[in-house]
């Protein structure tokens, strides 16, 4: 399992991602590489993020053939509202047009205000 989340998000640095496979009990762990030996077979992985609540929750479904090694990939969203991105390749953040956009938007009308006042 590899988790990560956008540098601009420094908050979730003082967090940790929850991950649960095949809803047993939810595992806290690290950013970044974490092995789970698991068996053979069809595996449930869940991963959510606690930042004041449940932040970027998301699921997938993983089949292990014997003796396959397989990384599966965590990537908390942009924004609270969202869900976060998982898969078997490395994720990019959900929602970072959208908040990009509102912060282009609030500057725009901070600048229209201002000049209006002016």
């Amino acid at each position: 399992m590899h988790s990560s989340h956008n540098p601009m998000a420094y908050m979730l640095g003082a967090t940790r991602p929850v991950v649960t496979i095949n809803g047993r009990r939810p595992v806290e762990v690290e950013w970044g590489e974490t092995p789970f030996d698991l068996p053979a077979g069809n595996h449930h992985v869940r991963v959510a993020t606690h930042y004041h609540g449940e932040f970027g929750p998301v699921e997938l479904s993983v089949t292990l053939r014997p003796g396959q090694v397989t990384t599966v990939y965590y990537r908390t969203p942009a924004g609270r509202w969202m869900k976060g991105a998982i898969g078997l390749a490395p994720q990019r953040t959900r929602g970072m047009v959208a908040v990009m956009a509102i912060c282009v938007i609030v500057i725009v009308v901070a600048v229209l205000v201002v000049g209006l006042v002016s």
